[in-house]
């Protein structure tokens, strides 16, 4: 007992000297202890790929995944989305989900599509990724126009695959 109170100390103390919660130690431990960083990230990268199919460069997914693992460290209900998750995929894809094919991925998801964890982790992919601007520049959106004027100066009328008004 007399050794735990002493290493919470020293780990309070620690934390408080360099500024960070002891809660982020505790999380950090335990998604080290739940599942290897990488096979997470892995895991994640390749949830968000199925969910928002781009053909963009991988680093894109992988700063997504990192955005939202680092979310993870201080949200310990998004932590139990994740690990819910990726022990569910885990199970589905019969080994890692990251190692699976693609099909196996995107049917493993479609098993978990309409359980809340799925949902709190689809909420944290969908805003990432489309606030991405290598997205925007794959999908042609121009990004933000309120520096240039707003969209009656830039982009209003640059649409081109609505057909001519007939009237």
């Amino acid at each position: 007992m007399r050794r735990r109170f002493l290493m919470a100390v020293i780990l309070g103390s620690g934390a408080a000297a360099s500024g960070l919660s002891v809660s982020m130690f505790t999380a950090a431990r335990a998604w080290a202890e739940a599942a290897s960083q990488d096979s997470a990230k892995a895991a994640l990268a390749g949830m968000a790929r199925q969910l928002c199919p781009h053909d963009v460069p991988g680093n894109v997914y992988t700063e997504i995944t990192d955005s939202i693992l680092s979310a993870a460290a201080t949200d310990s209900q998004l932590r139990r989305a994740l690990d819910q998750a990726l022990s569910e995929l885990d199970t589905a894809t019969g080994g890692e989900f990251f190692t699976a094919k693609a099909e196996a991925q995107l049917a493993a998801m479609q098993g978990i599509d309409n359980q809340p964890y799925f949902a709190a982790i689809q909420g944290q992919v969908l805003p990432r990724i489309y606030n991405h601007p290598s997205i925007w520049k794959h999908i042609g959106y121009p990004g933000s126009s309120v520096e240039y004027g707003g969209y009656k100066d830039r982009g209003f009328n640059d649409i081109d695959w609505l057909p001519a008004d007939s009237s």
